[in-house]
């Protein structure tokens, strides 16, 4: 059976990608498209998603509500 992980792990996972990835500024976040993330190997459409949503965290200085945020 297939493990399911939760939000949060998720977005820690994307997190990791970005570093891997040599992505390891908060202004280097601020700065990447959608385009450079296809770049990202194994970077899916929801993980897109969720780094435009750490995007508008990085931009507001909510860096810990983003990882901290329960599932909707």
């Amino acid at each position: 059976m297939a493990k399911t992980i939760s939000i949060t792990q998720k977005r820690v996972k994307i997190i990791e990608k970005l570093i891997s990835a040599g992505v390891t500024t908060e202004e280097q976040i601020k700065k990447i498209t959608p385009s450079d993330l296809t770049g990202i190997k194994n970077i899916s459409f929801t993980d897109i998603l969720l780094v435009c949503e750490l995007q508008e965290c990085v931009k507001n200085n909510t860096v810990y509500s983003f990882l901290a945020k329960k599932e909707e």
